[in-house]
């Protein structure tokens, strides 16, 4: 049994060193972007691949889920049997994943018992990746302004570079994006991608 712990604890802390890694890679992959104070999305992470879309999905899920046993925060994620396929840049695509679930996590303070959840649905051609959470929420007049380069709501030490990264990555896909929110009730994000394995077929 003893040896079994260890091997749940050794399991855990892995999974905690890759969170730290993914999220120290977005950080420094934003500096990078930065030329002239300006974000420049390089050519190189605009190449894209057609892959399967759930298993990127489910590496970042599992990596975060970990921390659903160290604190107040619940995480799930549903996803449909069949195959979805989409055109990104994989590595790309993980960590401007790992941005909005981490932004998620932020919004929640001390007071919200968080929740986050991950949806994946297929309609009509498309692939609509949802990540909902329960967290403060973002005033109706400020929604259009998070994605602008310099601005940052509900973070003590944000800079406004994530989301504006987000975006640009995303368009730069071919792919599309969407955010409600509301104040106190949390904010969902929504990924828009033409599934591949459709045309394909």
């Amino acid at each position: 049994m003893e040896l079994s712990i260890k091997n749940i604890e050794h399991k855990n802390q892995t999974k905690i060193i890759q969170i730290s890694k993914r999220i120290n890679e977005i950080a420094n992959d934003l500096l990078d972007c930065f030329v002239n104070n300006k974000l420049v999305i390089p050519q190189s992470l605009k190449k894209t691949i057609a892959v399967p879309l759930l298993p990127l999905v489910r590496e970042v899920y599992n990596e975060f889920k970990i921390r659903q046993d160290k604190s107040k925060l619940f995480i799930n994620f549903e996803y449909p049997i069949q195959e979805l396929i989409v055109s990104v840049h994989p590595e790309e695509f993980k960590r401007s994943l790992a941005n909005i679930i981490n932004n998620a996590i932020e919004s929640f303070g001390d007071e919200i018992q968080g929740c986050i959840e991950i949806r994946l649905i297929s309609i009509h051609g498309f692939i609509e990746l949802i990540i909902q959470d329960n967290g403060c929420g973002i005033p109706a007049e400020k929604l259009n302004e998070i994605f602008l380069e310099g601005i940052s709501i509900n973070k003590k030490n944000g800079v406004g570079i994530g989301l504006s990264y987000v975006k640009n990555v995303v368009k730069s896909w071919g792919a599309d994006y969407k955010i409600t929110s509301q104040v106190e009730k949390g904010t969902e994000f929504k990924y828009v991608f033409e599934n591949k394995a459709r045309v394909n077929t």
